[in-house]
């Protein structure tokens, strides 16, 4: 019963995750403002079953503080990005936190517009 209860808060949580970048996705179509970003890392991570998945971290200034952001690209995405490049993002200009890749913000406006 204990395995079963912490596999359900797992569940959970991961559903809490979700949740809350979808809406955040969704803040960012309707209100992000665009940016630039330096790419500051660039790392492909070996996960269960031996599959990589790859990451990108970016940073950006805005209203005068440094925000950092790891986010998960495919292979195809990613491979055009090296340390010490540019990546066009958006974030909220009242919640500058709250940002993305602009070619996946602008994806999920090609969507909502159709």
């Amino acid at each position: 019963m204990a395995t079963f209860l912490i596999g359900l808060a797992i569940l959970a949580a991961i559903a809490i995750v979700i949740v809350r970048r979808g809406l955040q996705m969704k803040r960012l179509t309707e209100g992000g403002v665009d940016g630039i970003a330096t790419v500051v890392k660039v790392e492909s991570v070996s996960g269960s079953g031996g599959q990589a998945r790859d990451y990108l971290t970016y940073e950006f200034r805005a209203g005068g503080r440094k925000f950092k952001r790891r986010i998960h690209m495919s292979s195809n995405e990613i491979a055009p990005y090296e340390e010490g490049g540019t990546l066009e993002i958006v974030y909220l200009p009242g919640d500058p936190g709250v940002s993305g890749a602009k070619a996946m913000v602008e994806q999920l406006r090609d969507v909502v517009k159709k």
